[in-house]
């Protein structure tokens, strides 16, 4: 973006994680008498500022039951595809995911993950792939699709799955949210995402790795596969930082 200037931010230590935690937070921990709880989580994050914000945003408010739950969750090893990023910040940033109060608010969410790179992603294209995979519940017109986009929008930047942006008609996203977002897609809706060839042949080389999947999202490729047989598939992207976004549709292989 034209006025923004960035820096690189390592791991906190244990004093300055929780003391972002506990901002984050807000006066739930105090209010709730979360004194002894709250560390516990914040420890968790392993003092990744992205996942300590999208944690504490997550259970704001909430009392301790719904800490109790977390905990739990943080705890509890991973299972699956958790692509580049590591265990514990995929737990992290599954655990915000699982707070999305909505089956379309997490939808949407998953799309900007599948959608390519981290900054200035068109809202309007995203709209587009939203109501083409009627993914906005029980919208119709496109005014008032788009005022439900911009909503869901909203909601994903409070709860710091999403950045804040200067564009009104574009959104971003951090890397480490985006990945970890593509491989909850995998994982739990088999919407595959790949930005590598040669990840790309691997997979094409196991058996049946592709053909469950329902979205096939293409990044950058050079070189297409032949054929794909993907009796699900329902949505197919490739994207190019070249030329912009080519839709294929591949005929009888899927």
């Amino acid at each position: 973006m034209d006025c923004q200037k960035y820096f690189p931010v390592g791991d906190l230590n244990e004093n300055d994680a929780w003391a972002l935690f506990k901002k984050m937070a807000g006066a739930c921990i105090e209010l709730y008498g979360l004194q002894r709880i709250a560390p516990e989580v914040a420890k968790k994050c392993g003092g990744l500022p992205v996942a300590i914000v999208t944690v504490a945003k997550a259970l704001k408010g909430k009392q301790e039951n719904a800490w109790s739950n977390a905990l739990l969750e943080l705890e509890r090893p991973s299972l699956g595809n958790m692509g580049s990023v590591t265990s514990e910040t995929y737990k992290c940033i599954r655990l915000s995911y699982n707070q999305l109060n909505s089956d379309e608010l997490k939808s949407i969410f998953l799309l900007c993950c599948t959608m390519g790179f981290t900054f200035d992603h068109s809202v309007e294209r995203l709209l587009s792939y939203g109501m083409g995979l009627n993914l906005l519940n029980t919208v119709c017109a496109m005014g008032e699709a788009r005022n439900r986009v911009n909503k869901l929008i909203q909601d994903l930047k409070n709860s710091f799955l999403l950045l804040e942006t200067f564009d009104d008609e574009k959104f971003s996203i951090h890397d480490v949210v985006r990945d970890a977002g593509r491989a909850i897609a995998i994982n739990d809706h088999n919407k595959y995402t790949v930005n590598d060839d040669r990840i790309l042949q691997q997979d094409l080389a196991k058996e049946n790795t592709l053909k469950n999947c329902t979205s096939i999202t293409l990044h950058d490729i050079s070189k297409l596969p032949e054929e794909l047989d993907c009796p699900q598939l329902k949505f197919l992207l490739e994207m190019s930082m070249d030329c912009g976004d080519i839709e294929k549709v591949y005929g009888e292989s899927f």
